[in-house]
């Protein structure tokens, strides 16, 4: 089978994650699955693109990982941060994902580590927005997927950061 003669898909940046979280906290480990939930204490999400809008503060947030057993250091994301772009304008984002607790993620993670670029690992979203009905020019979001790349630091302090870029496709 041949592929079309066709112009390639091309993604755009068009935001920026930048999450702040509590260290992880175990919930639970059975035979088949573990589960880890990781508070996201703020943050801010904001345009790559200015013919994208979009600023908001995280106010709150979780994330949710479970790992199965099958398939160790493979986590599966659950996350809703809660948004507040201003001027009584609310809302939320939910995604999930796929960690890969392995090389320099591990390390940044237990602390063995403060740095990882973005292609050091493989931490990926899939990022859906709901906003209140007052938000205008952010609305763009209902109307393209996303999926997003990620990874961990650490802050001069040795607080865990979650930070991705967010992609669309170019159209």
């Amino acid at each position: 089978m041949s592929f079309p003669d066709a112009e390639l898909p091309k993604l755009k940046p068009v935001l920026f994650f930048d999450l702040d979280a509590a260290e992880p906290e175990p919930i639970f480990e059975n035979e088949s699955k573990s589960f880890t939930k990781v508070a996201v204490t703020g943050g801010s999400i904001r345009s790559v693109d200015a013919s994208f809008p979009f600023e908001s503060k995280v106010i709150d947030g979780y994330d949710n990982i479970s790992f199965s057993q099958a398939q160790p250091g493979i986590g599966s994301l659950d996350c809703v941060l809660y948004l507040d772009l201003g001027s009584g304008v609310k809302g939320l984002v939910s995604y999930g994902g796929v960690v890969r607790l392995e090389g320099t993620t591990l390390q940044v993670v237990s602390k063995e580590k403060s740095h990882m670029g973005f292609s050091d690992g493989y931490v990926t979203c899939r990022p859906k927005f709901d906003l209140d009905s007052k938000s205008s020019k952010e609305s763009w979001v209902n109307r393209h997927n996303f999926i997003g790349k990620g990874r961990f630091i650490r802050t001069d302090k040795g607080g865990l950061k979650v930070q991705y870029y967010v992609y669309t496709f170019d159209e």
